[in-house]
């Protein structure tokens, strides 16, 4: 079992990973850069999986896969929900709800991992660990990445990136094509990324889309596109913002009815907001206070105040249950261990409320006894 491990600043990424694949190394590779981790496992020196800890540029499964239009944002907190309970991984639940292509998952789980390699070529100080060992790859794994062509393009497109993130600061800058197709002179001098990615331009796509379609990732993929504005193939364009409220025009319009209907509605909602804080039943300033400052003699009130924190119980309850699998031994423990504030467990002005577990994973909650 071999083990090597070093500085990034003595060694650099690429010639790490290009030694790995030369020597068609078989095990674990871990980066770390103060709060950062990136782990590359290989297989005969090409990588099988990579993980990225915290996932910040990258991009997420479920969005990359709303990018391009497979699913909708409704279906992705759906799945996002249903992930949560299950702790399924959500390509899984994806494929489960929504009938997703596997082939289209394995795909976009690729491009991400390329993207977490790409990004170590930034990487100027941190350390690596290299670990000799069997690695097994996750069921229904994308295809092995290839390390000498990456790492050739990766050092080019490294040193180019402030100048494409001039031109793609944003992940949905339009592009669009200015001509219908490239021609013969053009074609023998641009790359093969630009050429494919021109092809993917049938109509109007956005920079992100075009990153991951393109199976190369951002980084490269914003490279080929700074290639064809060069050569005017493209044209890009800024993204369309949501249409917004102009405020100054809301306040100071051109009629005096704009202005009065803004200060009608801002003194209402001051007042209503002012009523619902202090005085009214359900108010945090009352329900804040400890159980033994509470003399209420308005029956009414109490009702209000047992239905809102008997709700706020079972909700408690619930997501307890579901985190833990098992509901508490009692609410002095549920409070205990943060799930709820300690006051809303006691009936208005009274005692800890009735609470059971029984059989068959349920609960009985009940009003105490007087």
């Amino acid at each position: 079992m071999v083990a090597l491990k070093g500085s990034l600043k003595e060694q650099s990424t690429a010639d790490l990973l290009m030694y790995f694949a030369d020597e068609h190394l078989t095990g674990v590779l871990r980066f770390k850069n103060k709060k950062r981790e990136v782990h590359m496992d290989f297989m005969r020196g090409k990588v099988v999986h990579v993980s990225e800890k915290p996932n910040s540029l990258s991009g997420t499964l479920g969005e990359m896969l709303l990018h391009i239009g497979e699913i909708t944002e409704a279906e992705l907190e759906q799945a996002i929900a249903q992930q949560k309970r299950s702790l399924s991984p959500l390509g899984v639940v994806l494929q489960n709800l929504f009938n997703c292509e596997p082939e289209r998952i394995r795909f976009v789980l690729r491009v991400q991992a390329i993207e977490a390699i790409y990004t170590l070529f930034f990487w100027r100080s941190g350390t690596y660990e290299f670990e000799q060992t069997n690695v097994s790859t996750p069921r229904n794994n994308y295809d092995p990445i290839e390390l000498p062509h990456l790492v050739a393009e990766g050092v080019p497109v490294t040193e180019a990136w402030p100048t494409i993130q001039k031109y793609f600061p944003e992940p949905l800058v339009s592009v669009r094509r200015l001509m219908p197709q490239i021609s013969d002179a053009l074609y023998e001098r641009l790359d093969e990324l630009p050429c494919a990615i021109f092809e993917l331009l049938d109509q109007e796509s956005t920079f992100r889309e075009l990153s991951i379609l393109s199976g190369a990732g951002k980084f490269a993929t914003g490279y080929a596109l700074v290639q064809l504005l060069q050569v005017e193939l493209i044209r890009i364009e800024a993204p369309k913002k949501k249409d917004s409220v102009d405020i100054p025009k809301l306040l100071f319009g051109r009629s005096l009815g704009h202005f009065l209907v803004w200060t009608i509605v801002s003194a209402l909602l001051v007042c209503g907001g002012t009523f619902l804080f202090a005085f009214a039943p359900y108010s945090p300033v009352r329900l804040w206070r400890s159980p033994s400052q509470l003399t209420i003699p308005d029956s009414r009130w109490n009702d209000d105040v047992d239905k809102w924190r008997k709700a706020r119980i079972q909700r408690a309850l619930a997501l307890y249950q579901m985190a833990k699998g098992r509901y508490p031994a009692s609410l002095e423990q549920l409070a205990k261990e943060g799930w709820i504030a300690n006051s809303v467990i006691y009936y208005p002005g009274g005692n800890v409320y009735d609470y059971q577990r029984i059989s068959g994973g349920r609960y009985r909650l009940l009003t105490p006894l007087p």
